[in-house]
Parts: C-alpha cells; structure tokens; sequence
C-alpha cells in the first residue's frame, strides 16, 4: 500500500465520483450513492488493486483501511459541496 493517497472527488446527479491517485502514479476510479459508500468503494478498489486480503484490513481495527477525518466526511454528506479532495498521508504499512 502506498505511503500517500489522494481521493479527488465531485458530485454526479446522485454519486460522489472519486479519482483515487497513489503515490505510486496509479490511478483508480470510485464512486457511491451516499459517503459511506463511497469510502467504502476507495477501500476496496485499494484492497484489490494491492491485492490486500480482507483479514488484513480487519485486523487494522474495522471494515475501513481510510476513513477521512470528520470535516471531510462531512463535506461527503453536504450536497452543497460538489467537489473536494481528501489526502492520506503517512499510511502504515501492511504486510501480508
């Protein structure tokens, strides 16, 4: 898993369209129908992409590997926002 993440995201009608770039210059494309969903989407197109087995991303403490810190998910949840980008720095490292 790379040791920085960005996550451009906009509103779409009724998505949240996301381009997720590592640094590692790999890009990949998410998106949901509500916030959750879509941090949902970023982590899994992130588990499969750096082949992450699931009981890896459990054992880091839940169901999510990156949850934006609360002012961004707020602004997930305001429709009001229509576009923003979140960024992950110094992610740990994992093994498997």
């Amino acid at each position: 898993m790379p040791n920085a993440i960005s996550v451009a995201w906009e509103r779409d009608k009724n998505f949240i369209v996301g381009k997720i770039h590592t640094e590692d210059n790999n890009d990949f494309v998410a998106q949901g129908r509500t916030a959750k969903e879509f941090v949902e989407c970023v982590n899994d197109a992130l588990f499969v992409a750096y082949e992450i087995p699931l009981k890896y991303a459990e054992a880091l403490g839940g169901d999510f590997r990156l949850i934006p810190p609360k002012e961004e998910f707020a602004a997930l949840n305001d429709k009001a926002i229509k576009k923003s980008e979140i960024a992950f720095a110094n992610i740990p490292t994992v093994a498997h």
